[in-house]
C-alpha cells in the first residue's frame, strides 16, 4: 500500500488528493506516528476527494463525523469505478 502524506493546515491540498474528484473508491487513514489505522471508508459516487477531505475538517451539528489532524496522518487510496460511472456499463 502506498500512503501519502495530507497537508498540514493552512496549506493547498496535495496534488494527489486533488486528482481524486470525481473518481470512486476506497482510502485508508493511518496516524504517522505509529502506523495505526484509524478509518476506512470508501466512495462509490464520484465523491472520493471530498469523502476523504471532510476526516480533516473540523466541523460540527447533525451530520458531523470523525476527523483527524491532517499533519499528523497520512492516507492510501484504491480507486474503483462507480456502478454508475460510463466506464462500469457495459
Amino acid at each position: 500500500m502506498n500512503y501519502r502524506p495530507i497537508t498540514p493546515y493552512g496549506s493547498k491540498w496535495p496534488k494527489w488528493l486533488q486528482k481524486l474528484k470525481g473518481k470512486s473508491g476506497v482510502y485508508v487513514i493511518q496516524r504517522k506516528r505509529d502506523g495505526k489505522t484509524l478509518y476506512v471508508g470508501e466512495s462509490h459516487t464520484g465523491n472520493l476527494k471530498r469523502t476523504l477531505q471532510r476526516h480533516f475538517w473540523h466541523w460540527s451539528g447533525k451530520t458531523a463525523g470523525v476527523w483527524y489532524s491532517p499533519g499528523a496522518c497520512r492516507a492510501c487510496i484504491g480507486r474503483a469505478s462507480s456502478p454508475t460511472s460510463p466506464e462500469a456499463r457495459p
